[in-house]
């Protein structure tokens, strides 16, 4: 699978379940449920386990929950393509799964 295919699956995941409604208290409004959703998602998609968990973690590590929320939302109304840093870490995960998130 692509791995821009693979971030169409998190902002999917949000749709369903509702970005407003991810916050937990953890990582500025990413959650466990949301993560869960989105590797759920993104594994009926046909990408692996480790490439879903890689996707959310990094997005999780470098990318502000406000601007997840502006995507997420955008995307869904087709107002915006993937943004070439997002889709950067797809790849990055495609390459190597079990890399380790750096911070943004």
């Amino acid at each position: 699978m692509a791995p821009a295919f693979a971030v169409l699956a998190l902002f999917g995941a949000l749709a369903c379940g509702g970005a407003d409604d991810a916050d937990d208290g953890s990582a500025g409004g990413y959650s466990t449920d949301l993560k869960a959703d989105f590797v759920r998602d993104c594994r009926e998609s046909g990408s692996s386990r480790d490439l879903c968990t890689c996707l959310y973690d990094t997005l999780e590590a470098r990318v502000p929950f406000e601007r997840f929320r502006v995507l997420d939302q955008q995307l869904r109304e087709g107002t915006a393509a993937i943004p070439r840093d997002i889709e950067d870490m797809a790849v990055a995960c495609a390459a190597d799964p079990d890399a380790e998130p750096a911070g943004g």
